[in-house]
């Protein structure tokens, strides 16, 4: 993963009690502002996509075909062949 630095500006107070809960929780002040952002929708991990979600805007999209091609045995004829 590619990182990059950012600066922010905290007031001393912010700064603190940033610093005091990393200590409490074990973890450095970076890991706990990387949480806090991906509380809000913000991380560099993408969301788990399962295959439909992947597809789901091409289902239906294919207004030439037969209509009943699941269901109709005819459209299986020399089908392996």
């Amino acid at each position: 993963m590619q990182t990059e630095t950012l600066s922010l500006r905290l007031s001393k107070a912010e700064s603190r009690a940033l610093l005091k809960r990393a200590r409490q929780e074990g973890t450095s002040r970076g890991k706990l502002v990387r949480r806090a952002l991906a509380s809000y929708g913000i991380s560099a991990e993408p969301a788990p996509r399962s295959g439909y979600d992947v597809i789901k805007h091409l289902l239906g999209q294919n207004p030439g075909g037969p209509s009943d091609l699941s269901t109709n045995p005819d459209h299986l004829a020399g089908y392996g062949q």
